[in-house]
Order: C-alpha cells, then sequence, then structure tokens
C-alpha cells in the first residue's frame, strides 16, 4: 500500500477543524463558556487553524503522489542506447553503454 502519510492526517486535522467549528457556533451565544478566554469563541478560530493545517498537509500529500507517480513513468520507460566494444591489448573486450541521458555505463569482459 502506497500512501503518503500526510493525506490522512490532514483529513484528520480537517475533521478536527470542522467539529470544532460546528461547536463554536453551537454555543456561540453562551458568554458564560468564553469568559475565561476574554469573550473570544475560541472553539470557531482554532476549528479554522486546523482546517487550514489539514488543506496543507492534504495538498502537499497529494502534490507528492503526483511526483511519485511521474517518477515511475519516466523510470518505467524504455532507454535507447548504443553500445560500443573496445578491444583491449590483454584480450579482454570493454563495452560501453550510452544512454540516451548522456549517462555511459561501464562493463568489462
Amino acid at each position: 500500500m502506497n500512501i503518503d502519510i500526510r493525506l490522512p492526517i490532514g483529513a484528520m486535522f480537517s475533521l478536527m477543524g470542522f467539529l470544532l467549528i460546528f461547536f463554536g457556533f453551537s454555543t456561540a451565544d453562551n458568554s458564560q463558556m468564553y469568559k475565561n478566554c476574554m469573550g473570544i469563541n475560541a472553539n470557531i478560530w482554532w476549528g479554522i487553524v486546523l482546517i487550514i493545517f489539514g488543506l496543507i498537509m492534504y495538498f502537499f500529500g497529494r502534490r507528492a503522489h503526483k511526483s511519485t507517480q511521474l517518477q515511475s513513468v519516466k523510470m518505467s520507460a524504455p532507454a535507447e542506447f548504443t553500445k560500443e566494444t573496445v578491444n583491449l591489448e590483454d584480450g579482454r573486450n570493454l563495452i560501453y553503454y550510452n544512454f540516451s541521458e548522456n549517462e555511459s555505463v561501464k562493463k568489462e569482459n
């Protein structure tokens, strides 16, 4: 299973943010509850913070997943190469494989 940990973390934080916002709106008329935090409805504000953080985590998880898919497609493409053989003085052959990405691999027989 190929899942990035940021995807479930982003979903969890977003869900918790929505729950906090819902709770904040459902208790908004209870001024006694928010007396300790100077009358500010902290549930709504922290719910917004959690949603933003969750969406950022989810976005970066999706972006990493897409780039991983692109790399696997790029890696699975067949490489074109040319083969060049050089005869050495001691009777061995040196084979050069020149790939299309300008990478050379040496193999000695």
